[in-house]
């Protein structure tokens, strides 16, 4: 998967998609509403709204038409699509083709080497399922416009679209910096154990260790460098009976080891 994603993210026209409906698909029935799907271009970091300019609050049947007929006609380009679950039978890639057919239009199904999860990919990383709030709050990336499925579906029966569209964009936003977390071996899969420094259990374990060997290699130094005080003064002491400092003896306390460091530190700087 890992290859996958980055031979993915090789393409010109590889992007991250999500959409905003009023609904699962069941399978049978009309399938949902579709309110808006939002797409980035990864290589171009910018974002490409394939909806209409406006929700038209007179005619919101004409704006998911329209919606619907740019969505077709961008998935005729075969476009790579990263996306967050949306290989799922309620939501995603199934649900709108059966809303396509249901309004008359035409939609050529996307290969599935056309497509990545990066929500599967996200679990392999991490050994447990994570939701798409999850893993951008786990990374810092859920930005102030983001709203759940509910309160996406809530926006819209208000006529807030606005705020629907305003979602979208942040969670694919969002996503792509996941990717890039993701290439960078940056990842987050789980929340900070503490509020005050933002840091993992994993990531704490770490820093533990390293300190931890950084201690190890301190006193090591340490006790090398008594050693060699040692050697030098007995050294000395065979050469006078009662050496002096100025003839080179060097302080030395067997109860006080980290003392003596610094004592012959600041004496013979």
């Amino acid at each position: 998967m890992e290859n996958k994603l980055k031979n993915f993210l090789l393409n010109d026209n590889c992007y991250l998609i999500h959409y905003a409906c009023d609904g699962f698909y069941t399978g049978y029935g009309s399938a949902p509403r579709v309110y808006c799907i939002v797409v980035n271009d990864f290589k171009e970091n910018t974002l490409k709204e394939v909806y209409l300019d406006h929700f038209s609050q007179d005619d919101l049947h004409f704006a998911e038409v329209e919606t619907l007929k740019n969505f077709a006609e961008f998935i005729g380009k075969k476009p790579y699509l990263i996306h967050w679950n949306m290989n799922s039978d309620g939501f995603g890639f199934k649900a709108l083709y059966a809303r396509c057919r249901e309004l008359g239009i035409e939609i050529e199904e996307l290969n599935e080497e056309n497509k990545f999860d990066l929500a599967s990919y996200v679990e392999f990383i991490a050994g447990k399922k994570l939701s798409i709030k999850q893993i951008l709050m786990m990374n810092n990336f859920l930005y102030e416009n983001f709203l759940d499925g509910k309160k996406e579906v809530e926006a819209f029966n208000n006529r807030n679209y606005n705020a629907v569209i305003k979602s979208l964009e942040d969670k694919v936003s969002g996503l792509s910096d996941v990717v890039d977390n993701i290439l960078n071996n940056k990842l987050k899969t789980e929340f900070p154990t503490r509020p005050d420094d933002g840091l993992t259990k994993e990531e704490r374990r770490n820093l533990a260790l390293k300190i931890a060997e950084s201690r190890e290699r301190m006193i090591s130094d340490i006790e090398e460098h008594n050693r060699k005080v040692l050697e030098h003064n007995e050294r000395a002491m065979k050469k006078s009976d009662a050496p002096t400092q100025e003839e080179g003896l060097l302080f030395y306390d067997s109860k006080h080891p980290i003392m003596s460091l610094f004592v012959n530190w600041f004496v013979n700087k």
